[in-house]
């Protein structure tokens, strides 16, 4: 995991692509699947540093350009950034509900920039925010 996140959060593998954002978070979110299942074996990989680097290191820099405009993206992401910064959100609520010593941190980026619908079914599989 580690060999794909740089010591300021940035993935490099990810970020020469033509849809940089949309790539770094789907490498985030597949990282964050293999994450769950380990903690569930008593494993805290998502949790780890190593040379700086960090799962957590990475997210925080997607989420830096929470509601931003696209222009701030300092890469290539030629569409989908709105849908993007949802997905974000909605991985973030997921973070939380893995890791709730993360909600004071990631709360309210969601709360600010999030569409989260209140009878969303992301609520049955992570659970209310309140």
């Amino acid at each position: 995991m580690f060999k794909q996140l740089e010591q300021d959060g940035t993935q490099p593998n990810e970020l020469w692509r033509t849809l940089g954002y949309h790539y770094s978070l789907y490498n985030l979110a597949h990282m964050m699947d293999v994450g769950a299942v380990a903690k569930q074996l008593g494993l805290q990989l998502l949790t780890k540093e190593q040379d700086g680097r960090s799962y957590f290191k990475a997210v925080d820099y997607l989420a830096s350009f929470l509601g931003k405009p696209l222009s701030a993206w300092p890469h290539q992401q030629i569409s989908g950034w709105e849908v993007k910064q949802q997905e974000l959100c909605l991985n973030l609520a997921r973070l939380i509900s893995l890791y709730p010593e993360r909600r004071t941190h990631y709360l309210p980026l969601i709360q600010q920039h999030g569409k989260l619908e209140e009878d969303g079914r992301w609520k049955l599989v992570w659970g209310a925010l309140h």
